[in-house]
């Protein structure tokens, strides 16, 4: 988080897509980016950094 790359205009930290196999794995992904997220930015954050977005494939 510290070396990532700002967009800048907005000074935003850019995109990432992570790509897991199992939603067990995903979840666990999601909770360790935000628990940094909370460590490295000192004010709250208005919505999580991290989301899970699934696709159910038979």
């Amino acid at each position: 988080m510290k070396n990532a790359l700002h967009d800048p205009l907005s000074g935003e930290i850019g995109k990432t897509i992570v790509f897991c196999v199992r939603q067990d794995h995903a979840t666990r992904i999601v909770q360790e980016l935000n628990k940094m997220a909370t460590g490295c930015f000192r004010t709250s954050l208005a919505r999580p950094l991290a989301a899970t977005k699934r696709r159910y494939v038979p």
